[in-house]
């Protein structure tokens, strides 16, 4: 009888623990997601974007991306220091 109610307690245990770590994982993926997603941070679509260009001469696409990042940097500072 000891050894039923022991079963059942650890079986408890066993479950509790599981559907905790199991909600957890499905928040950290969530956050994650929704992190990629809102910003597109290091997806790497502007690459996409800019590989996939019908130009002559490659170079000229390529400092349309610096500019891209350059231009997005500096945009950024402006906003986050306030000095316009």
């Amino acid at each position: 009888m000891i050894s039923i109610i022991s079963n059942i307690n650890n079986a408890m245990n066993t479950f509790i623990w599981g559907a905790i770590g199991y909600g957890f994982n499905r928040a950290v993926s969530w956050g994650f997601r929704r992190g990629a997603f809102s910003n597109e941070a290091g997806l790497g679509s502007s690459v996409m974007i800019h590989a996939s260009s019908n130009v002559k001469e490659p170079a000229q696409q390529g400092m349309w991306g610096i500019l891209e990042v350059r231009s997005s940097a500096k945009s950024q500072k402006i906003i986050w220091t306030g000095n316009w």
